[in-house]
């Protein structure tokens, strides 16, 4: 796990379960809760314009399959990411024929809404909770469907106008600093 924290009371903690309960406690406080509450907003594409399917094909599965990192750690289904690589085409038709069910039946796993949490140490006082960030390791499978999702909806809101490609946050291989750059030098 991590090394000695420090409680709100300043006692050191030393035992593993304190330790994550403590990360835990802190992670959860500084998330805002969802209110449910979606504010209003105006159509900014014609009605008929929509993002009403994602298309899932043996070649999209392995396109994204590819560009998974190998080297990452696995989720709660304990399945790492060069298990997917390694066997991309055995497992390519019965993973699409999966995502193609579940994308119509609009419904996934609950398994993969677990996820291990794990602390990553970002500077300071490595007793500080605070100085620590959370990572989510989740399925592997939950990823891929997510980055095949993720992708077509990006390609939507580009092609459709409803995202900036200044907005570097949302964009692939453009940052905070991409953003800085681009700012400073069209002045």
């Amino acid at each position: 796990m991590v090394g000695p924290l420090k409680s709100p009371t300043g006692a050191l903690i030393t035992d593993d379960c304190d330790e994550a309960t403590l990360l835990n406690y802190y992670f959860g406080s500084v998330f805002t809760n969802d209110d449910g509450v979606v504010p209003p907003l105006e159509h900014r594409v014609p009605h008929d314009i929509f993002l009403d399917t994602v298309d899932i094909s043996e070649d999209i599965v392995l396109k994204h399959v590819n560009k998974c990192k190998p080297g990452t750690a696995a989720g709660p289904d304990g399945i790492p990411n060069s298990f997917l690589k390694m066997f991309k085409f055995t497992l390519v038709t019965p993973v699409n024929v999966l995502f193609k069910y579940l994308l119509n039946l609009g419904k996934y796993p609950l398994q993969w809404k677990l996820a291990h949490i794990t602390p990553i140490f970002k500077k300071g006082l490595s007793s500080d909770v605070s100085n620590y960030r959370p990572i989510s390791l989740t399925s592997v499978f939950w990823k891929l469907l997510e980055h095949v999702v993720q992708k077509q909806m990006l390609d939507y809101l580009l092609i459709n106008k409803l995202i900036s490609r200044h907005q570097h946050g949302f964009l692939s291989k453009l940052s905070t600093c991409t953003q800085l750059l681009e700012t400073v030098n069209s002045h």
